[in-house]
């Protein structure tokens, strides 16, 4: 019986995770959850994510629902494009105006849920973090997509996926790969993303090995899904 806007909802998605405004906008956008996740496969055909596979609007777990590291960045590539989805993920914090049950008016204030903007992990030097999406469920472990730009205002997005570990004081992901893209501007979409590495976090150590440093040009390059 609430009464929400569609951008309080996304606001509540987008930063706070909320599994319940996931819900509310695949019924109000598709008709019903089933119909807005057909759409949603449909658009993951379109931007070329054939490694991607929906079951529900909201990411908790179903064998059938999975995705992998390029999927994940042909996505967030498109979301991007959209003021509105950069200027939320970019928040420091929204709030969100609604009528409750009884007809009340309400607010909720949402923040980012990853560690950067929470301040628990320290941000590069010369590095902008400019914002992005976690996920957690058991099966899949902590994820991350990000976007951040270098001291020159190039951006790069940067995928975690299936680590065991949130942080340890000052340092990000630990147990994962950690993919680095650089987004290529006005290109054709075979184009647009260089593979830059993997970084492997070891197993409670501070220090990484780099597993890949060649930044690659060529035009067919795609990052192995395992």
């Amino acid at each position: 019986g609430e009464v929400w806007t569609l951008r309080d909802l996304l606001g509540a998605l987008l930063l706070y995770s909320g599994n319940d405004a996931a819900t509310a906008i695949a019924e109000y956008v598709g008709g019903s959850e089933e119909a807005f996740v057909n759409m949603m496969n449909r658009r993951a055909q379109e931007l070329m994510a054939n490694g991607t596979h929906f079951m529900n609007p909201h990411g908790l777990h179903d064998d059938n629902h999975y995705t992998t590291a390029y999927d994940l960045y042909l996505i967030f590539n498109e979301c991007i494009k959209h003021e509105d989805f950069v200027n939320i993920i970019q928040s420091e914090a929204y709030t969100a105006y609604y009528t409750d049950v009884d007809g009340n008016s309400q607010e909720a204030l949402f923040t980012p849920t990853n560690l950067y903007a929470q301040g628990e992990v320290d941000v590069p030097e010369n590095v902008t973090i400019v914002g992005g999406k976690t996920g957690t469920t058991d099966e899949a472990g902590y994820c991350l997509i990000l976007m951040e730009k270098d001291s020159s205002d190039n951006p790069y997005i940067s995928i975690v996926m299936g680590s065991y570990r949130i942080h340890k004081k000052g340092h990000l992901l630990s147990g994962s790969p950690f993919l680095f893209f650089k987004h290529v501007e006005n290109t054709p979409r075979w184009y647009q993303v260089h593979y830059l590495g993997v970084l492997r976090f070891g197993h409670g150590s501070d220090s990484t090995k780099k597993t890949d440093q060649v930044e690659s040009t060529q035009s067919d390059d795609r990052v192995d899904d395992t």
